[in-house]
């Protein structure tokens, strides 16, 4: 990951990444924000990942990043992330006895 553009907002209290990643597929999301934990020493809770774009044929891609200085200040500009809930499996239906011919 090399870190292209370093922007401090302190309207919003995050720091704007602008960085290129060189991977041979594209990186999903969470992928992104290991990277920048591990790359800028921050927890991966206060990293919101905008966007990650890439060229056809290319194995760089540009990725968009704000990181929040605390969780507040992240549920204030971005509003509250939930997380996809777990869902139970739908009850199967007994099944019904064949009638005899």
């Amino acid at each position: 990951m090399n870190i292209l553009e370093t922007t401090e907002n302190m309207l919003l209290d995050r720091k704007e990444i602008y960085a290129e990643v060189e991977n041979t597929k594209t990186p999903n999301f969470d992928e992104v924000k290991d990277m920048i934990s591990k790359k800028l020493n921050t927890t991966k809770d206060n990293i919101v990942v905008k966007e990650v774009l890439g060229s056809f044929g290319k194995r760089s891609f540009k990725v968009t990043a704000f990181i929040y200085d605390t969780k507040e200040a992240l549920e204030k500009s971005e509003g509250k992330i939930e997380k996809p809930a777990e869902q139970a499996p739908a009850p199967e239906a007994p099944a019904q006895p064949v009638p005899a011919a």
